[in-house]
């Protein structure tokens, strides 16, 4: 059975401040802002943020 996964919200506020670290080119710093923000593990923040960038072509 396939794994669901969510479509990343990209209007939401903690979401929009991880797109502008992301657009200035500080990825770790876009990764730990989303660890932060939302209380998961850094492997799952930088699946996170990686599809994030995905969605946006960075």
């Amino acid at each position: 059975m396939p794994i669901e996964i969510e479509p990343v919200d990209l209007s939401d506020p903690s979401i929009e401040k991880v797109v502008e670290v992301l657009k200035g080119g500080k990825k770790m710093e876009a990764i730990m802002h989303y660890r932060n923000t939302h209380n998961v593990s850094l492997a799952e923040a930088e699946r996170e943020v990686e599809r994030i960038a995905e969605k946006l072509g960075l």
